[in-house]
């Protein structure tokens, strides 16, 4: 009959259907593994090719970059009298046309930095000229 015909293919279907979802529930749980496999070899064996095609760029045309200057030895002051032996400097005027603001950070090397720019600014000969264009704060 017509209705045995119809059950028997809902149970096919259904049965099919619990067969595939199980063995693609199995599927990826074996491939998962073998996916995070291939693609960290693939990504480790790219790193690896970089890493050696810049060996033999740096064997074949040696280092691009040129080695640092050597720094100057900073000179050695004793007192306050040797800082007065220093060259005092003139500083432009046309440098602060509109004024200009120093102001001290909360950071404490930022502010001894800012201190030093102060008393540079006030060792120059012209300071009493520039001295209404700053305001250190």
């Amino acid at each position: 009959s017509l209705r045995d015909s119809e059950v028997i293919f809902a149970f096919l279907n259904i049965s099919l259907r619990v067969a595939l979802h199980t063995m693609g529930a199995m599927l990826v749980s074996t491939m998962r593994p073998v996916v995070h496999y291939v693609v960290w070899t693939s990504f480790h064996a790219l790193s690896t090719m970089f890493c050696a095609c810049r060996r033999l760029a740096v064997l074949v045309y040696g280092e691009t970059q040129p080695t640092p200057p050597k720094r100057l030895a900073a000179p050695a002051f004793r007192d306050e009298r040797d800082l007065r032996k220093l060259p005092r400097m003139e500083l432009p005027i046309s440098r602060f046309p509109h004024g200009c603001v120093l102001a001290f950070a909360p950071c404490s090397n930022l502010c001894v930095y800012n201190m030093g720019v102060a008393a540079c600014l006030q060792r120059v000969t012209n300071y009493e000229e520039i001295r209404t264009r700053l305001s250190i704060a």
